[in-house]
């Protein structure tokens, strides 16, 4: 295969990659509105016959821990795609002698999805889980038994946990992952 068409495959595989980063973002608003659509139809439900609904409020959390559970899944695979995106932009750039540079992984990677040594991805964590600490605290109020805090509050730890095991350092294997797969191909022609 001739280079043109190989600069043309890569570029379309990053065009994918791209389309995919915007799906999973997009993804995150869904699963944003749906958590509040859902959480907005339960109180309407529980209030319409029930005044006294305040007792029922310490189940809001539970939607709310699986939503920052899908959204660090999907910000997981945010930074995989982003990982092999990078990849496919040094290859292309290298292919066409930087005459026509392809930059976005190296600004993202300053300001927007590298979770290591970027403060506001760490500053937004530690306000998310304290803020969900902090809605447990408040749904839990007017419970009758301590279940469902302690039960909400383990949930969230694991959830954290799940976070910064699966998160921290993923960018960097799918790159590594992603180089040695495509120096392969080229190492086989």
């Amino acid at each position: 295969m001739d280079r043109e068409k190989v600069i043309d495959l890569l570029y379309q595989e990053y065009q994918t990659a791209s389309q995919r980063i915007e799906d999973y973002q997009n993804k995150h608003l869904s699963f944003f509105n749906g958590i509040v659509f859902v959480s907005v139809g339960v109180l309407s439900y529980m209030t319409k016959d029930n005044p006294d609904f305040a007792k029922y409020i310490f189940i809001f959390p539970y939607f709310l821990i699986l939503l920052l559970l899908l959204m660090h899944y999907h910000y997981r695979r945010t930074l995989v795609v982003q990982g092999h995106r990078k990849v496919l932009e040094e290859t292309i750039n290298k292919l066409t002698n930087n005459t026509n540079p392809l930059l976005f992984s190296r600004l993202s990677e300053k300001y927007v999805f590298e979770p290591l040594n970027n403060w506001s991805v760490i500053f937004f964590s530690i306000l998310v889980i304290t803020g969900l600490f902090m809605s447990i605290l408040f749904a839990n109020k007017l419970s009758e038994t301590d279940l469902h805090f302690y039960l909400q509050t383990v949930l969230l730890l694991i959830v954290f946990g799940f976070y910064i095991h699966s998160t921290f350092r993923i960018k960097r294997k799918s790159y590594r992952y992603s180089k040695k797969l495509l120096s392969n191909y080229f190492n086989q022609k």
